[in-house]
């Protein structure tokens, strides 16, 4: 099943899932940390010409599914008594990751992602008195 761009898809979901990871405690360098690498992967994909179906699946479709691990391994971390990861977020990465079999549905993820990010950085930096906003003035 490929990854579908909707409006839900890039705004209700993300917004709903950024709150609820702000709650869960999720770090906003941990929801960075694997964005990026899955930039990485989006960037390698370019770079080694690996944009079509089979090249993607065979150069860039393994290393993608391996971020599930690396969050898997956030997750079961703890930093003084404190999980780095909340189980929610690797639920939610592990459903997104397993979509992925294209690379339009990485493309298509990683819209989904950035939008997450921006909704985590607005209900964060509300709930500790900023400006409530991406970088405007109330």
């Amino acid at each position: 099943m490929a990854i579908q761009i909707t409006e839900d898809y890039l705004t209700k979901i993300p917004e709903e899932k950024a709150k609820l990871f702000k709650d869960r405690g999720l770090e906003a360098s941990q929801l960075r940390k694997f964005y990026d690498e899955l930039k990485l992967q989006e960037k390698r994909a370019y770079d080694f010409g690996a944009t079509s179906d089979d090249k993607f699946k065979e150069k860039i479709l393994p290393f993608v599914k391996f971020v599930k691990a690396k969050v898997a391994y956030s997750v079961g971390r703890k930093v003084s008594g404190k999980a780095l990861v909340p189980d929610e977020f690797k639920a939610h990465m592990d459903s997104q990751i397993q979509q992925v079999n294209t690379f339009n549905d990485l493309k298509n993820f990683l819209l989904h992602y950035q939008a997450i990010i921006c909704y985590f950085t607005y209900y964060k930096e509300k709930g500790q008195g900023g400006q409530g906003g991406l970088g405007g003035k109330k």
